[in-house]
């Protein structure tokens, strides 16, 4: 599960006696605060006599009947109530694992890359051109003032950044601060050159990257792109001609070469519907059809179910000042006179009373409405980051538990934070394999009409393509056909 499910989630015998057994798994060491449900669910399999669960050591203490279940079953049992908390376990996991990886924050673009190595280029040949020695230069604060060392300094502006920053942060060096200490020692030397011409190889090997990786991403975004700007429709003489996807209408007959993406929704007529593994598909696409009474048949495929919440860190609030005005308003019956006062405040907040005038039961028709303007200012409370990325995962793997099926195998999972000014989102992306497949029965009228379609074209010829008809070999049988769910 999750790619890491074999092994955090393995059950191992540490050691059994019997009726009693001590089982060893890697996930306890996550689910801590689940400890309660987890003993309850495992007692109340109706055999277990005493559990206990070790946090520490991630072991389960368990005793049971021996005379009702051997520890093979009870094994797999314990694993299943395990498995409930996958998704919390393995976020644990990652965000452990992750703390101890340095990741680069930046990511430049391919442009950019390449207007440096322009300037760097530019810089090497001016220093070869000029021959200066800048060893000779002192004091020494002055070898960082000649042109190629500023150049020097300016293109690693992002190198200081990250490798600086990156220190400072995680508490040691990563590979940007060895490099801006390489360049700036060469400065200090009065090697300006040296200094180009590591960030020189530098940004060559970036530009390498940045540019497969881009590559990379339009071939991922061409593949799945389903929005084909042309189909092909047959005539009812049986000639196909390629139409625009805006010009077909309910009812056309559209033919699907093979090869090709499936880019219309509709139902199979004719033909064999088969979809290849590792296709891409849609909402709408007839994957099987077939007649089969004995059995219903499945269709496995990769899905992916996502789920993301968002939330502020910075909690802004209106808090008042000393300052404040009234305004007196005078209503009498239906005529109001109200008594002006220039209200100045930039911001501010409204409290209205109203009074009336009273004799014994007798109410006059006057009111006085006092409206007390109180000036407020912005004042920001920072909440604590970390509390809120917790309730935002604990959300998010909430929903997730609800979207994904009971029967998909989660093979995969990724999460992120993306910060903003001032909010924080947290996303989870999971892939699963399940079975996608739902049975749709047609009508008699509609199976009948296909069958005997099906029986007087053996073949037909169109656009030059041709293309098989399966015979139904038994007209009793019902027409079935498989829609793919929405994911």
């Amino acid at each position: 599960m999750f790619g890491q499910k074999k092994d955090l989630f393995e059950l191992n015998i540490v050691h059994s006696l019997p009726g009693r057994i001590r089982l060893n798994c890697k996930a306890i060491e996550y689910l801590n605060e689940f400890n309660e449900q987890i003993l309850q669910d495992i007692v109340d399999l109706g055999f277990v006599k005493k559990v206990t669960i070790n946090n520490i050591t991630k072991n389960i203490l368990i005793v049971f009947d021996k005379t009702r279940i051997d520890e093979a079953d009870l094994k797999n049992l314990v694993s299943d109530v395990l498995n409930k908390y996958y998704l919390y376990a393995y976020k644990q996991h990652r965000e452990l694992e992750a703390s101890n990886i340095i990741e680069r924050e930046r990511e430049e673009d391919v442009k950019d890359i390449g207007k440096r190595l322009v300037l760097n280029a530019g810089l090497i040949g001016y220093s070869i051109i000029k021959k200066t020695n800048y060893a000779d230069i002192f004091p020494v604060y002055k070898r960082f003032l000649n042109p190629c060392s500023l150049g020097a300094l300016y293109l690693t502006k992002s190198l200081f950044k990250d490798g600086i920053g990156g220190m400072i942060k995680h508490k040691r060096p990563n590979a940007d601060t060895l490099t801006i200490s390489s360049i700036v020692s060469s400065i200090l030397l009065g090697n300006s050159s040296s200094a180009l011409t590591i960030i020189l190889l530098s940004d060559i090997a970036e530009f390498m990257t940045s540019y497969t990786m881009k590559k990379t991403r339009d071939s991922i975004k061409h593949m799945i792109d389903l929005n084909e700007e042309f189909v092909w429709k047959q005539d009812e003489n049986g000639s196909v001609k390629r139409i625009s996807v805006e010009d077909a209408k309910v009812g056309d007959k559209i033919v699907v070469h093979t090869g090709e993406k499936i880019c219309v929704d509709g139902k199979i007529i004719s033909g064999e519907a088969i979809v290849d593994e590792g296709d891409i598909v849609k909402k709408g696409d007839v994957l099987i059809n077939g007649a089969n009474t004995s059995a219903l048949p499945e269709v496995w495929a990769t899905t992916f179910y996502e789920a993301k919440k968002t939330s502020n860190y910075i909690d802004v609030k209106n808090q008042r000042t000393s300052n404040k005005k009234n305004v007196y308003t005078i209503s009498f019956y239906d005529k109001k006179f109200k008594i002006l006062r220039n209200i100045k405040y930039k911001n501010y907040e409204i409290e209205n009373k109203t009074h009336e005038l009273k004799l014994g039961d007798y109410t006059f028709p006057i009111k006085i409405t006092v409206s007390t303007f109180y000036e407020v200012k912005k004042v920001e409370n920072k909440i604590d980051v970390q509390k809120l990325k917790e309730e935002l995962s604990s959300q998010v793997l909430k929903e997730l538990e609800y979207k994904i099926p009971v029967s998909a195998r989660i093979i995969d999972s990724k999460d992120k934070y993306n910060v903003g000014k001032n909010m924080i989102e947290y996303v989870v992306t999971v892939t699963t394999k399940e079975d996608i497949a739902k049975l749709d029965i047609l009508s008699k009228s509609e199976a009948e009409s296909i069958i005997k379609s099906n029986e007087e074209k053996k073949s037909w010829q169109g656009g030059g393509v041709k293309r098989k008809v399966r015979k139904k070999e038994n007209k009793n049988l019902p027409i079935l056909k498989i829609d793919l769910l929405m994911i």
